[in-house]
C-alpha cells in the first residue's frame, strides 16, 4: 500500500512538472515568444521587408525589456515605408518621454518636412539649430526645408552663414547654391 502510494506522489510530483501550472513559466514563454518576434522583425527590416517588419516589432511589444526598442522602429519602419502621420504619431510619443533626444527631433523634423509639414519641421530645425549650432547637417536641412516653404530669403540668409561657418563643406555648399539658383528662378 505504501509504495503505490508512494508511485502515486512521484506521479503526481512528475505530472504537475509537465504542466503549464509552473509558476512564472507563462511570462517566460511570453518573453521568449516576443523576443522571437524582435529577432524576426528585424531580418525583415534588414530584407527591406518594412511592412512585415512593423507588424512584427509590434508583436515583440508584449515583453517590457524590448518594447521601448520594438516601438521605436516600428516608427522607422512606417517612415522607411513613406507612412509619414504613422511615424510623426510614434516619434513625437517616444519624445514626449525623452524631449532632449537630438537624434528623435532630427528624426521628426525629416519626417514632417516629407509629409509636407513643413511648419512643424522648420521649428524643430530652428531649435536644434540653436541647440547644435556646429551641425552643418541641421543647418542644412533646415535651409532645404525652407526652400521647399517658398522663404528663399531667409534660405539665402541662412546660406551665407553656411558658407560663412562651414567652408569645408564645398558638396553641400554647391548642392544648397544651385538649390537656392532653382528657387529664385535663375536656371
Amino acid at each position: 500500500m505504501l509504495t503505490c502510494v508512494c508511485a502515486l506522489c512521484a506521479a503526481c510530483v512528475l505530472f504537475s512538472c509537465t504542466s503549464s501550472g509552473i509558476p512564472g513559466e507563462d511570462k517566460i514563454r511570453e518573453a521568449n515568444l516576443a523576443a522571437d518576434y524582435y529577432a524576426l522583425a528585424q531580418d525583415y527590416e534588414a530584407a527591406k521587408q518594412y511592412a512585415k517588419a512593423a507588424e512584427y516589432y509590434k508583436k515583440s511589444m508584449a515583453n517590457e525589456s524590448i518594447a521601448e526598442s520594438a516601438y521605436y522602429k516600428t516608427g522607422r519602419c512606417y517612415a522607411l515605408m513613406g507612412k509619414w502621420s504613422q511615424a510623426a504619431a510614434i516619434y513625437k510619443d517616444i519624445l514626449s518621454k525623452d524631449p532632449d533626444n537630438m537624434n528623435l527631433k532630427v528624426s521628426l523634423a525629416y519626417i514632417y518636412a516629407m509629409d509636407g509639414k513643413q511648419g512643424d519641421a522648420l521649428a524643430l530645425y530652428q531649435d536644434l539649430r540653436a541647440a547644435y549650432p556646429k551641425d552643418p547637417s541641421l543647418l542644412k536641412n533646415y535651409i532645404l526645408v525652407l526652400l521647399a516653404d517658398g522663404q528663399q530669403e531667409r534660405a539665402q540668409t541662412l546660406f551665407l552663414e553656411f558658407q560663412e561657418q562651414f567652408p569645408e563643406e564645398s558638396e553641400t555648399i554647391a548642392m544648397l547654391s544651385a538649390r537656392l539658383a532653382e528657387g529664385a528662378g535663375l536656371r
